[in-house]
């Protein structure tokens, strides 16, 4: 890859990348370095690929964390919510509704979350994520209901308006 391809494809997908890679480890640190690694695979082995490279991008960036999370030594409960500080996640979630809905969305079973994260702020289609996750497009449309439906349950036990 040559470096002006492999600079377009950073400064592209780079927000997407973190925000996906952050959603599944909820720790800046780690997501810094998960990210690098990422893009690092990138350089290494897409040589010509341009199909689907943001689903790729975030299929590798997904990969490495759970090799990430095998190689960990368990952690107690009390470690997990330890509190990480504010990053350029939460800067860009200023509105406090809206930090609820992402909490709530991040707090759902992987399928769940995985959909949603890749609907609304990843920007897949329906077709798109039936390919990635090798479903029939009905069979994403339903578990994307099905979020929804575990999405708008969350939000009204936490009493948000509008939902």
């Amino acid at each position: 890859m040559k470096k002006d391809i492999i600079d377009m494809v950073y400064k592209k997908y780079y927000r997407d990348v973190y925000l996906y890679i952050y959603s599944l480890c909820k720790n800046h640190h780690e997501t810094e370095i998960l990210v690098s690694d990422t893009f690092f695979k990138a350089i290494l082995s897409l040589e010509g690929c341009e199909v689907h490279l943001k689903y790729w991008l975030l299929r590798v960036g997904k990969n490495l964390w759970q090799d990430s999370l095998k190689k960990k030594p368990q952690l107690s409960i009390e470690d997990d919510y330890i509190d990480q500080g504010k990053g350029p996640l939460e800067q860009l979630i200023l509105n406090e509704t809206q930090r609820t809905v992402y909490e709530s969305i991040v707090g759902l079973s992987n399928p769940y979350k995985e959909i949603l994260i890749h609907y609304y702020f990843n920007g897949f289609s329906l077709k798109e994520i039936a390919e990635m996750k090798k479903v029939s497009p009905g069979a994403a449309r339903t578990l994307l209901y099905r979020a929804r439906i575990k999405l708008m349950a969350e939000l009204q036990e936490e009493e948000i308006d509008g939902f």
